[in-house]
């Protein structure tokens, strides 16, 4: 069906281990695809979609690559999923996964549990371009520390829409090339640390009546050095948050908007910056402007704010609907606010970004005990 769209040992014991045999490593598979018109064509347990040979038990890595024509070929939507994967398989341990993100696959079934190789996405030079991103919509297991590289280059991304969880195993997320990655489940999992040129998103998709969660649960640490995260969905959540580098994105330029709620204090560096959006005069959170609210202490230690204007409408930016008077409160911060952002003193005013004309309005922006609030001025 098309789809839309984690003491040392004593001597004489070292000596012995290495005179015992060598385990056999386990066997790789990779996705052809190749039982399509038959009754189960989707289906892990297929041995035509591998080439001959089903995957059982534990297994070294599953590949799924770009395909030829077709099966897109047979697909006229731009963004169907047309390269359909089943887990029908139970019980199956994965070292790794790669997958190519220029290819749009639809990965579904039963969960799996995943090893140290964690997940690469990566483009090629056969990817069919079309509109819609991998997306992996079966649940993992984590049962070691691992990293999961993402790689794009021409906007090639990756989707994963299903839980993830393996509280004691930490992850990691390296973006090279201006990789991306989505997250629009639950993910709860040991320490995250995400690096490298691109961006991680956490996005519902509409009508999901649960919001993404990363570390938002169990509360660990989530460690940004470089990459960018967003928040669009209103309700997301997140562990401990520190951010050295990189950019912290709230909500969009037009409704409805994004909150983010940190399970936890949270850490933003002088390298950072945080964009927040004001696009319309009521006062609802996530609808009308976008928020974050820290359970435990926020510390901004200087960090860069972009406060940006915005529409009811895509596209047009003049602010105008915006009531002198109305404040917003931009940062709820439970444990208390320390620090100020960089350039921007206490009462002090500044421009929305992308308010356009004569009476685009300015902010006042005032630093209580626990909030941040922006005041609009004329």
């Amino acid at each position: 069906m098309n789809r839309r769209v984690s003491p040392l040992a004593i001597l004489a014991a070292a000596l012995a281990l290495t005179f015992l045999p060598a385990p056999a490593s386990a066997a790789d598979f990779t996705w052809t695809g190749t039982a399509d018109g038959n009754p189960e064509a989707d289906n892990w347990s297929n041995p035509a979609n591998w080439g001959g040979t089903v995957p059982a038990g534990s297994v070294g890595r599953l590949i799924f690559p770009a395909l030829p024509e077709p099966p897109c070929g047979k697909q006229p939507d731009e963004f169907v999923a047309c390269y359909l994967s089943r887990n029908d398989i139970s019980g199956l341990a994965v070292n790794a996964i790669s997958i190519d993100d220029g290819a749009p696959y639809l990965l579904s079934g039963n969960a799996i549990r995943l090893g140290e190789g964690g997940v690469t996405a990566s483009p090629s030079a056969r990817d069919p371009r079309r509109g819609v991103p991998p997306q992996l919509e079966l649940p993992m297991v984590l049962t070691a520390p691992q990293t999961w590289s993402i790689a794009g280059g021409q906007g090639q991304q990756l989707g994963v829409d299903a839980s993830v969880s393996g509280e004691s195993e930490s992850l990691g997320i390296h973006f090279r090339d201006s990789g991306f990655l989505n997250l629009s489940s639950d993910v709860e999992v040991g320490r995250v640390t995400i690096t490298g040129a691109g961006g991680l998103s956490l996005a519902a998709p509409p009508g999901s009546k649960r919001p993404p969660s990363l570390n938002g649960a169990d509360r660990r640490l989530v460690d940004v050095k470089g990459a960018n995260l967003a928040a669009f969905s209103p309700g997301s959540t997140i562990g401990s948050l520190t951010m050295s580098r990189g950019h912290l994105q709230i909500g969009q330029s037009y409704p409805p908007n994004g909150t983010l709620t940190v399970a936890g204090p949270l850490n933003v560096g002088s390298r950072a910056s945080l964009f927040l959006y004001i696009d319309d005069s009521g006062t609802i959170p996530g609808t009308d402007f976008s928020q974050l609210r820290v359970a435990g202490k926020a510390s901004l230690h200087g960090a860069h704010l972009r406060l940006a204007g915005g529409s009811s409408h895509p596209g047009g930016r003049s602010c105008a609907g915006l009531r002198t008077g109305t404040t917003y409160p931009l940062i709820k911060a439970g444990g208390g606010l320390s620090g100020r952002f960089h350039g921007i003193p206490d009462g002090a005013t500044i421009p929305l970004a992308y308010c356009s004309g004569s009476a685009a309005p300015s902010v006042r922006v005032d630093y209580r005990r626990h909030a941040v609030v922006a005041t609009v001025r004329r």
